[in-house]
């Protein structure tokens, strides 16, 4: 009995040691260090007028961030771990649009022009 009992604790110790210890390379947000991290901004515009955009749905792909355009169609997403990403546009009465993957080593600022829905 005490070595099924001993067995069994020891089990349990060493399943609870791998979780604590286990070795996650992801980084995300809560866990970059500030040197890891960029801000990654932008201007939505209607593609025939070039008027600001306000109160677009911006979603960095890849992420659970979302943002909305300001009365200029800014956006800005803060703390974002460096990496490939692309930003995603939703607005009624407009068609949906993704930019290009980039990278926030290269380029921070993603300005996407929308066309009207047909």
């Amino acid at each position: 009995m005490k070595t099924k009992l001993f067995s069994t604790i020891a089990l349990i110790m060493m399943l609870l040691s791998q979780g604590v210890f286990a070795d996650n390379d992801q980084v995300t947000a809560e866990t970059a260090k500030p040197s890891q991290c960029t801000s990654i901004n932008g201007r939505i515009v209607d593609a025939q007028s070039g008027e600001f955009l306000v109160g677009v749905l911006v979603k960095l792909e890849g992420t659970d961030k979302v943002a909305y355009t300001d009365f200029d169609g800014k956006y800005s997403f803060d703390q974002v771990p460096k990496g490939s990403y692309s930003v995603q546009v939703e607005y009624v009465s407009y068609e949906k649009k993704s930019s290009e993957t980039f990278n926030t080593e290269e380029n921070n600022t993603v300005d996407i022009k929308l066309q009207a829905a047909k």
